[in-house]
């Protein structure tokens, strides 16, 4: 499967005291794709992924004191694209052999 980068974008919480945003990819095979903490200024997260698969992205605020807040998300179908292999074997051959007309 092919390897395509994607990017995760939020607008930040409203409230002033946020420290800190976590993000969380998984596939739907339940895999983690992306666990990790970026800082309070952040407003988005590029990451790889494999093509023919669907994402879900969660993105939680989270304050000074480890006030979590609910979960923010977003879902991406990321298509096939990966090019079925090349037929192989391919031959030519003479069936029939004509005199041309003058």
């Amino acid at each position: 499967s092919m390897n395509v980068k994607v990017k995760l974008s939020w607008v930040g919480s409203v409230s002033g005291d946020v420290a800190r945003y976590n993000v969380e990819v998984t596939n739907d095979n339940g895999d983690v794709v992306v666990q990790d903490t970026v800082s309070s200024i952040t407003r988005d997260y590029v990451f790889n992924a494999a093509s023919d698969s669907v994402l879900s992205a969660s993105v939680t605020a989270v304050d000074d004191a480890d006030n979590e807040s609910l979960p923010a998300v977003a879902t991406l179908v990321v298509p096939d694209m990966t090019a079925p292999l090349p037929p192989t074997d391919v031959t030519m051959e003479i069936v029939e052999v004509k005199a041309e007309e003058v």
